[in-house]
């Protein structure tokens, strides 16, 4: 299973979010915080793979989180 933390900017402009997944399997991720959020940045480092990627699509409701990863969401508010 995956843990989550996450932390709203002191200027309230921004929820940051972050995922790590230290399992061996996929995990997909909703995010229902109560707010509605205009952009979003996400980056992801996978073991093994690539480092602080940066994923063109930002966030959707149920991605994937890649096994042993760690991903980080900035929701734009």
């Amino acid at each position: 299973n995956s843990r989550v933390g996450a932390f709203k900017s002191p200027d309230g402009k921004q929820l940051v979010v972050m995922v790590a997944n230290d399992s061996d399997n996929v995990e997909t991720i909703n995010i229902d915080c109560g707010y509605k959020y205009k952009s979003s940045i996400v980056r992801q480092s996978v073991e093994g793979g690539e480092y602080f990627k940066t994923l063109k699509e930002g966030f959707k409701q149920g991605m994937k989180i890649p096994a042993n990863s760690l991903t980080t969401i900035v929701l734009n508010l």
